[in-house]
């Protein structure tokens, strides 16, 4: 009997020290968790306003940009454009 108390003691005080040690994993987990989430939060792209039908793309230097939307008008009169001149330079 002595054996088995000795036994289940050890065995208490095992788990007793693993709970101990996975309190201190879960509070350091949770503590670099914190530390990245502030991280993520001071790099976040500002939210992007804009108008009905507006595009945005990129300028130069890789910053966000109203960009001009092309109607379908001007794809039609660059193409006519592009025709017209070269037929007249081919005749």
């Amino acid at each position: 009997m002595d054996r088995k108390s000795t036994g289940l003691d050890q065995m208490q005080k095992l788990a007793l020290r693993s709970a101990s040690d996975s309190r201190g994993l879960v509070a350091e987990l949770a503590e670099t968790m914190a530390g990245t989430l502030e991280e993520l939060d001071a790099a976040k792209q500002d939210k992007i306003t804009g108008q009905a039908g507006q595009v945005a793309g990129f300028d130069k230097d890789g910053n966000l940009a109203a960009q001009s939307v092309v109607t379908m008008e001007q794809v039609n009169a660059a193409i006519d454009a592009a025709i017209t001149g070269a037929i007249k330079e081919a005749y």
